[in-house]
């Protein structure tokens, strides 16, 4: 899948729901880096070390689900 059908397919699965919430702050698709996603990583959060093993896995995109207190 390239990153602009990514994006759709999450606007199209999701769109009423991201109006509720502030774009960039409380999610964001950012479409730097490869234009075709062939494997996506996840993480709970994100730091250098996730990077890493993400980059060493050749993962494409990393979604990432952070819990905020």
């Amino acid at each position: 899948m390239d990153a602009e059908q990514f994006g759709q397919t999450i606007e199209l699965m999701f769109g009423n729901l991201f109006a509720q919430f502030d774009e960039g702050e409380e999610f964001a698709f950012y479409d730097y880096g490869p234009k075709v996603i062939n494997r996506i990583g996840y993480s709970t959060n994100i730091s250098p070390k996730v990077i890493i093993q993400a980059a060493d896995k050749k993962v494409d995109l990393i979604i990432i689900e952070e819990h905020f207190e």
